[in-house]
C-alpha cells in the first residue's frame, strides 16, 4: 500500500520535473576534486532552480556569476575548506530541436506544453490525495 511519505516523495518529483521545464536548472560542468577522484561527489550534478536563483551552499563558499559572450550564465564556486572549484551552467529544459521542419518544431513545443499541463494536473491530484490521507 502506498504511504503518505510515498505520495509526498512522488509529488516532490513531479514538482521538480515541472520546475525544470518551466525555469531550467543548473548543471555541474566541472568539479576539480571529482575529476581527480570520481568517488568525491560533494556537489550535486543538477540543481533545479531558475536563472535568477543560482546554487548556494551553506559552507560559506564564495560564488560569483560569470557571463560568457553568448550570455550563458555560469556560477563558479570556490570551497574555502578543501580548495575545490566547481562550475555550474544554467540550462533550459532540453527538447529535440534538430528538425528543420517548422511543423515538427511546433509539434515538439506543443507536446512540451501538454506535458507541463499534465504534470500540473498530477500535482493537484497528489495534493488532494495527501490532504485526504492527512484527514483520515
Amino acid at each position: 500500500m502506498t504511504t503518505y511519505e510515498d505520495f509526498r516523495d512522488d509529488l516532490k518529483n513531479v514538482k521538480e520535473r515541472l520546475s525544470m521545464m518551466d525555469d531550467g536548472y543548473w548543471l555541474k560542468i566541472s568539479d576539480l576534486h571529482e575529476e581527480s577522484d570520481p568517488n568525491y561527489g560533494k556537489y550535486p550534478q543538477i540543481i533545479i532552480r531558475g536563472l535568477d536563483d543560482p546554487p548556494k551552499f551553506k559552507d560559506n563558499l564564495n560564488r560569483r556569476p560569470v557571463y560568457n559572450v553568448e550570455d550563458d550564465c555560469y556560477v563558479s564556486i570556490y570551497d574555502k575548506k578543501d580548495r575545490n572549484r566547481v562550475q555550474y551552467k544554467h540550462m533550459v529544459y532540453q527538447i529535440p530541436n534538430q528538425e528543420k521542419d517548422l511543423t515538427i518544431q511546433k509539434a515538439l513545443r506543443e507536446q512540451l506544453n501538454m506535458e507541463k499541463k499534465s504534470l500540473k494536473s498530477i500535482i493537484n491530484l497528489f495534493g488532494e490525495i495527501i490532504e485526504e490521507l492527512i484527514d483520515n
